[in-house]
């Protein structure tokens, strides 16, 4: 219980104590709440006047451009700031997000209005901005900035007259300049207006108001001539104020010009960018084509009038220089252009001869480099064209200079010097065309009629480019146009009639030309069409065939040079020739039996012409370093198809070390199938004068007492046989390389696919740290050894119809009929000299004082295409030895005998294999590229 009573106790004096804070915070508390609102109105209150500023800004922009579109803005108002107004975002939306309304109840109602106020302003700029000058065009903006700059002139030269005109006359001079100047004004104002419409959807509508302003500017601009507002001049005032009234009537002139001028500029947008529509305006305003043809000759007038009213009239403001000063510096402007003309023009001119000598010194440094060879060939016009670019580009910098400078008459020279340019141009083309004309057709001009054909060049270039200097002109006046329309149909007519006329006195040589770059064929066709003298209009037709022939010509001249498109141009003709040639049969004559000996390996050696191929250099050069003891290499090895060179290369490598040297050289034959180490030792042991017996340590011991010498072993492939035991004799010459002597160098010949084989067996890196490839010899390698072993003949070449038949002005050209023969045999011979000399001999008839050159005939593989299998393997062996008996045949292929018969009576009667007098079987040469490439597409033979 006392517990109780103490509880109560204390709840009765804590209910005692709170009474009196409630009674405070019930009087503070509203006074806070209002203090509150009092500071969130003053915060609203700067919010709003942040608003009202930028209401008023707004206004601001709005009145300048009203001003700008009604006309009122003031004169000092130039047209840097009135495209900083048109194009600046000032006053328009800026990414500032304002309250949608403000909680202060008093400023409620004036927020909301200034904000509606705000954002209609924002949207009337950006409407007017839009329509004035960003969804404008660039041409209608240039106009825009043109007529604002010529107004400025206006007002300018306005205010300078009332301040220096007497007090006493000043309100008659004042009514009177704003009598002038009130029609431009108007016609200023209807600009911005309507150009404010073609900023939307064009309309039937918009496009015919603009036209009935640009023909009243056109009507303003004539009488606003001073001639004819002279009689105007107000009477009775001094001299000198007269004098500043007519000036201002020629700057009013110039003023009605510009507008005329850039009015023009958007009716030529307007027939450009909405012909259909502006055709529909044309017919609804009832203006003809003959009659809009008279209002564009009008406007072209007035082009003429503005330059020279421009170049008179002095638009300086107020405090320039002095008047007659200004005319000087005029006048030295217009000089130093004429001058700049003068001299690009004679710069043009002096570089042609520098630009020709630089030219035939490249000519002659890179002559014998293919590639560079072929570039300066594209280039030869180089030194022809270069003065009339370097003209062109220089117009363009002088055209820049002339803006800087403000030479309005000199602008309008730079497109008719670009006209000039493009006449020598043209007249270049058609002189460089008739001279192709004549030499396709195989005429020779003389001095002449070279310079005659350079003037009537100059005569077809003029009838061409007059039609397109009047377009020019056009272009330059009044733009986009019907008159321009009609020019230039004016000059693609002109462009036939020159052409027409250039060709009529060479249309014979044209006809044949034209034939000699179509197919046989068309040749009738072609007669028919372009031969009559009614056909003149016709043959310039034919003109983009006689290009594109010639490009195809020019191109075939440039590749000829490289090896891969010889190889196509020679399959190309030999697969067009297959139907015309047939291989020529029957035996040979007594007279070619003789020639064929010129061929021979039999020729006398002081006879023998030698092709230099580089590949002695090589040899010699291993030779050399290994005589000097520059490098411990004493082998080297040699492999190549049969008859590529390698006999011929070791006869000159033996013969160079004995004479220049004075090394000993033993030349050793291996006769067939020495395959054994018996046969190798006796072999070699003979040939150095030492017992081999007992192997390769016989060598080092006879080391001191051997001279230098060079053991060139020749045939190799007969060193081993593929069968088990047949590697003996290679196995015995690879042991005593590996023998460290220095007194002998060694020189080994095989054949390419022996030696594939035996990289196969044994490891090429392995065997030789040197082997040499013998090379596919070049098209002119193989001309010259055929033509020098004809030459010792004495007798005289004829080649055959079909390789002088080519058509164009190589018709019947010794010449290029060897040119093409050559390719042909290059191309089936594989740059092989043995093969090449054999299909020559092959495609050659002997006559009794020439020898007649036919085509060149590469066995058909399809007499192979349906051997079995084991006669090809019989065949690959064959490829692999080079010569066998029908013996080794059977013990290297493991084939019965009579298979072996077989595949070899077939190979015989196919004509790819024959027999050697030791009865030993080869590859009739011809056949070899095409069995090999048989039996490596079936993999029959090492690669």
């Amino acid at each position: 219980m006392q517990a109780l009573d103490s509880g109560n106790h204390i709840a009765s004096m804590n209910v005692s104590l709170l009474a009196p804070v409630l009674l405070v915070l019930s009087l503070v508390l509203p006074t806070l709440v209002l203090a509150q609102d009092d500071i969130d109105c003053s915060e609203q209150a700067l919010v709003l006047k942040s608003l009202h500023q930028d209401v008023n800004a707004a206004e601001t922009i709005v009145q300048h451009l009203r001003s700008v579109v009604e006309g009122s803005a003031a004169a000092d108002a130039g047209t840097e700031q009135l495209e900083a107004l048109l194009a600046a975002r000032a006053g328009e939306q800026d990414g500032q997000v304002w309250p949608v309304q403000l909680s202060c109840a008093s400023l409620t109602d004036e927020y909301a209005e200034a904000l509606t106020q705000l954002q209609r302003n924002q949207g009337h700029i950006s409407n007017l901005r839009d329509r004035l000058w960003r969804k404008q065009p660039v041409e209608l903006r240039e106009a825009l900035l043109n007529i604002w700059r010529s107004r400025q002139r206006v007002l300018l030269h306005q205010e300078e007259v009332l301040a220096t005109v007497d007090p006493v006359y000043l309100a008659e001079v004042d009514a009177w300049l704003n009598q002038m100047g009130t029609p431009l004004a108007q016609q200023r104002r209807e600009f911005f207006q309507l150009q404010q419409g073609l900023a939307d959807d064009i309309t039937t509508k918009d496009i015919q108001l603009w036209i009935e302003l640009w023909r009243q500017s056109q009507t303003l601009a004539q009488t606003s001539a001073v001639s004819r507002r002279k009689a105007d001049l107000p009477k009775a005032l001094p001299s000198d104020t007269l004098g500043l009234l007519k000036q201002h009537l020629r700057i009013l002139e110039l003023d009605a010009l510009v507008m005329s001028i850039n009015l023009n500029t958007g009716r030529s947008l307007l027939w450009r960018e909405q012909g259909p529509v502006f055709e529909e305006a044309l017919a609804a305003i009832k203006i003809s084509h003959t009659r809009l043809l008279g209002l564009e000759a009008r406007a072209i007038r007035n082009i003429f009038k503005w330059l020279y009213v421009d170049a008179r009239v002095d638009f300086r403001p107020a405090g320039g220089v002095d008047s007659s000063l200004w005319r000087y510096l005029q006048i030295a402007e217009y000089l130093f252009g004429i001058f700049c003309f003068w001299a690009l023009a004679a710069l043009a001119r002096w570089l042609r001869t520098p630009a020709s000598n630089w030219h035939a010194e490249l000519a002659r440094r890179y002559r014998k480099q293919r590639l560079y060879h072929q570039v300066l060939r594209g280039t030869t016009s180089f030194p022809t064209l270069l003065p009339w670019f370097v003209g062109w580009i220089g117009l363009d910098l002088l055209k820049v200079l002339f803006t800087d400078y403000h030479l309005v008459l000199l602008l309008p020279l730079i497109p008719f010097a670009k006209i000039y340019i493009l006449y020598g141009l043209v007249a270049e083309f058609c002189s460089w065309m008739l001279h192709r004309i004549n030499e396709r057709a195989s005429v020779f001009l003389s001095d002449k009629e070279s310079s005659r054909i350079a003037r009537r060049a100059r005569y077809a270039s003029a009838i061409i480019l007059l039609p397109w200097l009047l377009q020019a002109m056009a272009h330059l006046t009044i733009g986009n146009a019907l008159l321009l329309h009609h020019l230039r149909w004016l000059t693609l007519l002109s462009i036939l009639i020159a052409l027409s006329v250039l060709l009529h006195r060479y249309r014979d040589e044209f006809v044949v030309a034209l034939q000699s770059y179509l197919p046989q064929q068309v040749d009738p066709w072609v007669q028919r069409v372009f031969a009559p003298r009614a056909a003149m209009l016709l043959r310039p037709l034919g003109i983009p065939v006689m290009l594109g022939g010639q490009l195809v010509d020019f191109c075939h001249r440039g590749l000829i040079d490289f090896d891969w498109y010889r190889r196509i141009s020679a399959r190309s003709f030999a697969l067009r020739s297959s139907q015309s040639a047939a291989e020529s049969g029957g035996e040979e004559s007594e007279a070619q039996e003789r020639y064929r000996q010129w061929f021979g390996e039999d020729l006398p050696e002081q006879k023998m012409p030698y092709i230099n191929v580089e590949l002695l250099s090589i040899v010699q050069a291993s030779v050399e370093q290994w005589q000097a003891h520059t490098s411990e290499e004493n082998s080297l090895l040699i492999q190549g198809p049969r008859g590529s060179g390698k006999s011929t290369l070791i006869e000159r490598l033996g013969s160079w070390a004995e004479k220049e040297r004075e090394l000993h050289v033993c030349r050793v034959q291996v006769p067939a199938k020495t395959t054994t180490e018996a046969q190798v030792t006796e072999l070699l042991g003979a040939a150095l004068g030492i017992n081999l017996s007992a192997g390769p340590s016989a060598l080092v011991a006879s080391e001191a007492e051997r001279q230098p010498t060079v053991v060139i072993i020749e045939d190799a492939q007969n060193l081993f046989l593929r069968k088990v035991g047949g590697l003996g004799g290679w196995e015995m010459v690879l042991s005593l390389l590996r023998t460290r002597v220095q007194s002998i160098f060694w020189v080994i010949a095989i054949s390419n696919s022996s030696w594939a084989y035996l990289r196969q067996v044994f490891g090429g890196d392995y065997q030789f740290s040197k082997v040499i490839k013998t090379k596919a010899w070049t098209q002119s390698e193989i001309r010259s050894l055929i033509m020098s072993r004809h030459q010792l003949s004495g007798l005289s070449l004829d080649y055959d119809d079909i390789l002088l038949s080519t058509r164009g002005p190589q018709a019947g050209n010794v010449r290029n009929a060897e040119q093409l023969y050559f390719n042909l045999l290059w191309d089936a011979s594989g740059g092989n000299p043995m093969q090449a000399l054999e299909m020559w001999l092959r495609s050659v008839t002997v006559r009794t004082k020439s020898v007649l050159v036919s085509l060149p005939q590469q066995p058909s593989s399809s007499a192979l295409d349906n051997l079995g299998a084991d006669l090809l393997f019989v065949y690959s062996a064959l490829m692999l030895h080079e010569n066998m008996t029908s013996d080794e045949l059977v013990e290297t292929t493991s084939i019965p005998e009579s298979t072996i018969r077989t595949a070899l009576k077939t190979a015989f009667d196919a004509g790819f294999v024959w027999r050697t007098k030791d009865r030993r079987y080869r590859i009739v040469p011809v056949w070899i590229p095409v069995l090999g490439r048989l039996l490596h597409r079936k993999n029959l033979l090492n690669e």
